[in-house]
């Protein structure tokens, strides 16, 4: 009977742990909101630009960059990349992954 409670939680902690390895994986959109962010458009190769964003008034600001496939949507309408360069600064909300916290893959302006 003890032979067979451990071999139950072992079982169960192999399958917690393959389950865990697949989720670590997995590719997640973040979305932040940020109260501004300051657009310094200067191509060079696949990065276009950088961005410097303001979670918050307080929020200490985090440095992340954005290429050509990077999606640019003004007022919910998309526009191209290029446009992002015509103004410095923007409210709105920044979309990334986990896997690259840095790298933008839509900037929604408003």
């Amino acid at each position: 009977m003890k032979n067979l409670i451990i071999y139950l939680l072992a079982g169960m902690l192999l399958t917690l742990t393959a389950h865990a390895e697949e989720q670590s994986d997995e590719v997640l959109l973040v979305v932040i909101e940020a109260e501004k962010f300051m657009v310094n458009w200067s191509p060079s190769g696949e990065i276009l630009g950088r961005a410097i964003v303001y979670r918050c008034a307080e929020c200490a600001p985090e440095t992340m960059s954005f290429g050509p496939h990077t999606e640019l949507y003004i007022n919910e309408q998309p526009r191209p990349i290029n446009e992002i360069g015509n103004k410095v600064d923007w409210t709105g909300l920044i979309t990334v992954t986990n896997k690259e916290p840095t790298k933008v893959i839509r900037f929604t302006a408003y």
